[in-house]
């Protein structure tokens, strides 16, 4: 009997547990809520008061999740351009390769399209750095396919598990920076983490929670991030 895949085993894995693997970017974004608070449990409080549940799995899940789709797309890739085969110069194409060769350039755009709106450029660049490394080890391993093949998946799975312990550790405060002027004081950058007609409430770069009325507030601007690894490529460029 011939052993599932990688790819078929981990689907197999979340079609038997969805709630379990529902729940890992609910827990991924709680870590990163501790760690933005430093334990401060003021901070904490702070920052669960009016808490922004959606923003805040998003911000956290979707630069791992575009490091996901990638290498979904690259596992995907290897495994049906080994089931299609070599193409037949005297048969041509077969059905099966002309689907593959017709849905490569497809889904292709779409996993370029995600990776550069929403991976940080250090991802990109480890994503890609890997992949040419691997690619160069093919060639080197020349007829030894499936041991190519199954470096793939072992670098790849090392990659999206080092991606999902990592990235909520390193990555940051989920809220755009601002530039805050108040009277009376020296503008500050913080996180607002709410604003009303009567109180705004932020954090400053020392975690410290900060409330002042809303209408001492002269100017808020956002600030432009120093790091810009955790940036995307899409911020970077500015285009489109």
């Amino acid at each position: 009997m011939t052993q599932p895949g990688p790819i078929a085993q981990l689907s197999e894995a979340i079609t038997r547990h969805p709630i379990v693997s529902g729940l890992i970017p609910v827990l991924l974004a709680a870590l990163k809520v501790v760690v933005v608070s430093g334990g401060d449990p003021q901070a904490l409080r702070a920052l669960v008061q009016d808490l922004d549940v959606l923003g805040l799995v998003l911000a956290t899940f979707l630069p791992i999740g575009s490091t996901l789709l990638l290498w979904g797309f690259v596992f995907w890739a290897v495994a049906a351009n080994k089931a299609v085969g070599k193409v037949d110069r005297a048969v041509g194409h077969t059905p099966e390769q002309n689907a593959y060769y017709t849905r490569l350039p497809v889904v292709s755009v779409i996993v370029v399209a995600v990776c550069y709106w929403s991976m940080p450029v250090v991802f990109l660049v480890s994503n890609i750095g890997i992949v040419v490394a691997l690619t160069l080890l093919g060639v080197l391993f020349g007829r030894r396919e499936r041991l190519w093949a199954r470096s793939i998946y072992i670098f790849g799975i090392v990659l999206i598990v080092a991606s999902i312990i990592i990235y909520p550790l390193v990555s940051g405060m989920w809220l755009t920076a601002e530039r805050i002027s108040a009277r009376n004081e020296r503008p500050e950058v913080g996180y607002v983490l709410s604003s009303d007609v009567r109180w705004t409430r932020y954090m400053n770069e020392d975690r410290r929670v900060i409330i002042v009325s809303s209408s001492e507030v002269t100017r808020r601007e956002p600030v432009k991030s120093s790091g810009w690894f955790h940036e995307t490529p899409k911020t970077l460029i500015g285009w489109p």
